[in-house]
């Protein structure tokens, strides 16, 4: 007589036709005595898929916007610092050009 050491069982179904995904049950039996079972409920996998791209999509705007922000800060920056070494120049250069 040949006894099972373990038994697994997956059962997916739905429990409504317009669900995503559905549910999925696993069962573990053991020596044919000891049983362990899990149900995984998937319900609103679809809204949940549209929460986290809608979340991306935000976090995507966000990081977008505070790059755009950042350079145009640091453009300014540069433009300035331009500026000033434009203006430490051309005192100098007038000085040279009237002592000639």
């Amino acid at each position: 007589m040949r006894k099972d050491v373990a038994k697994l069982t997956f059962d997916l179904y739905k429990n409504h036709p317009k669900d995503f995904i559905g549910c999925l049950n696993v069962q573990a039996t053991l020596y044919g005595m000891y049983s362990v079972s899990y149900d995984l409920q998937c319900y609103k996998a679809k809204r949940m898929l549209r929460e986290a791209l809608r979340w991306t999509l935000f976090t995507m705007q966000t990081t977008g916007h505070v790059l755009v922000g950042t350079s145009c800060y640091i453009q300014h920056l540069i433009d300035e610092d331009e500026k000033t070494e434009a203006q430490l120049v051309t005192p100098t250069c007038v000085i040279k050009q009237l002592h000639k």
